[in-house]
């Protein structure tokens, strides 16, 4: 398939999708269905990837391999209860980011358009090669398969927009207080 071909397709879903979107009652389902969907889907893949079974992923952020049934509800996307301190939790375990915003309408639909491994499977810190990239003059080119913007998704890094406009620390952003911080980093 030619990349015209893939740019028509993607273009006329994006349409399709903007359209059904007018309706109230649909925009809701699809944000609904899309956080449950999104998060249960990374949480296997990454869970997946690491050659865990969900016992060992209870272990591993609930401290108790007799919660496995807690982890097949979290990756279940009918489940939907998550709570933040639990996606933190498990941030942690996975050793990704975690943001947790509002977006506009055109952000979740272009991630759902170009869902791809790296949106679904996001690398742990170690592995994130973006991070490799010394301090960026200029916002970087995603490519469609690479952009990370949903409502739960791994965070730009710093210095991603062009005036560093959002470049603020971690503790600036949260006000951390630094001895919370510390402690933090000493467990």
């Amino acid at each position: 398939m030619a990349n015209g071909d893939a740019l028509n397709i993607t273009t006329s879903k994006r349409k399709k999708l903007v359209n059904e979107l007018k309706d109230p009652i649909y925009r809701q389902a699809f944000i609904e269905a899309h956080t449950k969907d999104t998060v249960a889907f990374q949480l296997r893949k990454m869970r997946e990837a690491r050659g865990w079974t969900q016992g060992q992923l209870a272990v591993k952020a609930f401290g108790d391999s007799k919660l496995q049934s807690a982890v097949s509800r979290l990756e279940n996307p009918d489940y939907g209860k998550y709570s933040v301190s639990t996606l933190l939790n498990l941030a942690h375990v996975f050793d990704v980011g975690l943001v947790v915003r509002f977006a506009p309408f055109s952000e979740v639909v272009d991630w759902d358009l170009s869902k791809s491994e790296f949106t679904l499977e996001p690398p742990a810190f170690a592995q994130d090669k973006a991070l490799e990239v010394s301090t960026p003059t200029a916002a970087p080119t995603l490519a469609p398969q690479q952009t990370n913007i949903f409502m739960i998704h791994a965070a730009p890094p710093v210095g991603f927009y062009p005036d560093d406009s959002f470049s603020v620390t971690w503790e600036q952003a949260y006000r951390v207080p630094r001895r919370r911080l510390h402690k933090r980093q000493r467990e």
